[in-house]
């Protein structure tokens, strides 16, 4: 799931929708993913992804094995595991992908493994790509990006995981057939939104609601400029060179949010309106 999800920069809720129907595997060559829906998917016609066999840290083998250990024609490809250890016929839940990630990143020694979220797989392979000579272009063409600002917000440049990410001797847009080509980014244009908040602790005496909100506030909104704020609603500007850019930076800040009060077993409603064209993210 890991590599997987790292070297496709899948979000988590597209490796939590991957069914073993739609994997086509090819012995030493790769295999084939058809993602029969996904957030840039707005006609939800589907999109099939190409995943290389490599070297080292290879997808492909790690997911011919997991095939091989569940013995399933179809079915989830990730499913829910219980306590005792047993797997269900029910895929994971997006949810349960960030408690796995930090708890292996954990078990591995890796240093700051609370931090990690759940596109911290899409931001990685997004950094290493970028660190590995990518051009924009490319890197927009593999993961599914439409704008080169969204690309390049994933993108950290002081990743400290940048010198072990390049030891790995691997090209893989050679491996999926990419070209490498520059792009031009266009200037952005400032969008104000309006943020609405409504938080409540999952259980009656956990106050950890009023935290959550203060993270929410620091964490995710103050980037955006927080103009003020009134009976739990803000109001933020957004830069954004497209209406996909838009999309991709809400249903991030969204995701963010929950995870924030998930995190502090809170419950959240979010709801993100712009004023001057009545579009709604919730």
């Amino acid at each position: 799931m890991v590599l997987l999800g790292f070297w496709r920069a899948f979000r988590s809720d597209e490796l939590c929708r991957l069914t073993i129907e739609d994997v086509a595997l090819t012995p030493g060559a790769g295999m084939a993913l058809h993602l029969r829906r996904s957030k840039g998917d707005r006609q939800a016609a589907g999109r099939t992804f190409k995943v290389p066999a490599l070297r080292q840290c290879c997808p492909v083998e790690a997911c011919q094995d997991w095939l091989d250990f569940l013995n399933q024609p179809i079915g989830p490809l990730f499913r829910a595991i219980d306590r005792w250890g047993h797997i269900s016929g029910v895929s994971l839940h997006p949810n349960s992908i960030v408690p796995l990630l930090r708890q292996l990143l954990s078990d591995a020694d890796i240093e700051a493994a609370q931090a990690f979220s759940s596109h911290s797989l899409r931001r990685g392979f997004a950094t290493w790509a970028s660190a590995s000579g990518w051009e924009i272009k490319a890197l927009m063409e593999y993961v599914g990006w439409q704008d080169a600002q969204t690309a390049l917000r994933y993108i950290e440049t002081k990743s400290p995981f940048e010198q072990a990410l390049m030891q790995i001797p691997i090209e893989v847009a050679s491996a999926v057939g990419q070209p490498r080509l520059a792009a031009s980014a266009s200037e952005p244009r400032h969008r104000a939104l309006t943020v609405q908040l409504t938080l409540e602790p999952q259980r009656p005496r956990n106050q950890k609601h009023h935290q959550a909100r203060t993270v929410i506030e620091t964490h995710c909104l103050k980037p955006f400029e927080v103009k003020h704020q009134d009976n739990g609603n803000y109001h933020i500007q957004v830069p954004a060179t497209s209406d996909d850019q838009l999309d991709e930076m809400m249903d991030d800040l969204i995701d963010e949010i929950h995870r924030i009060a998930s995190d502090k077993a809170c419950w959240v409603e979010t709801l993100i309106t712009d004023p001057a064209t009545g579009q709604a993210w919730e």
